[in-house]
């Protein structure tokens, strides 16, 4: 039982810190445009166009998808510290939900970048390891509470 008090909070921690890693590459045919890492798509970035016209830095705004997931991290580590049962499933509830929101935000990303008009087809977004690692964790809590509570029934 030790083991377990240790890993559920090791788990959402791995993921909190995941958001700081470079999450997702976007490429414009095969020149990276920018690295964008998960707490950029948390907060919000400006991103430097690399042109001398006067627009500017773009902004990419906050994404609500990313947001909720990077909540329910947090949310997560502060649940796993408890032991009763149901803040087991609570934290599995929590798990599931930033699994589910991380698919959302990768969706609703390629949905904003690439299919714009502007985009040609030529856009195209790389996600790397920190986002597929924290999505792979969400996934391993989900799995991993889940059997647990089933072994707890039958005990």
């Amino acid at each position: 039982m030790k083991f377990l008090m240790t890993i559920k909070p090791a788990v959402f921690l791995l993921i909190i810190i995941l958001f700081f890693l470079p999450f997702a590459q976007i490429r414009c045919d095969s020149t990276v445009i920018t690295e964008m890492k998960g707490i950029d798509f948390v907060t919000g970035k400006e991103i430097e166009s690399g042109k001398n016209d006067s627009d500017g830095p773009s902004k990419v705004e906050p994404n609500k998808f990313a947001v909720i997931a990077f909540l329910a991290a947090i949310l997560g580590f502060f649940i796993s510290f408890f032991s009763q049962k149901i803040m087991l499933a609570l934290g599995e509830i929590v798990s599931l939900v930033g699994m589910v929101m991380l698919l959302l935000f990768k969706n609703d990303l390629e949905t904003q970048i690439i299919q714009t008009k502007e985009s040609f087809g030529l856009i195209a977004i790389n996600y790397l390891f920190a986002f597929w690692a924290s999505f792979a964790l969400f996934v391993f809590y989900v799995v991993f509470s889940l059997s647990v509570l089933l072994s707890q029934k039958k005990g």
